[in-house]
């Protein structure tokens, strides 16, 4: 039973399909004690994208 619709900001359905994530990173094994730290690459990732202006809302 589905009791939602996933969609795009664009209104394009995403069901059974996914969609492709702007940046990709490669994963590797890492520790718990290593989550959240430089050795964490998705993390480190996401913070770079966050400090770039361009996604920060209101930026021009």
């Amino acid at each position: 039973m589905t009791i939602a619709k996933y969609e795009t900001p664009a209104h394009h359905d995403i069901n059974r399909q996914g969609i492709t994530p702007d940046v990709a990173v490669t994963l590797d094994p890492i520790t718990r004690e290593q989550v959240a730290t430089p050795d964490d690459r998705q993390y480190q990732a996401a913070i770079d994208l966050l400090l770039h202006p361009s996604v920060v809302a209101g930026a021009a």
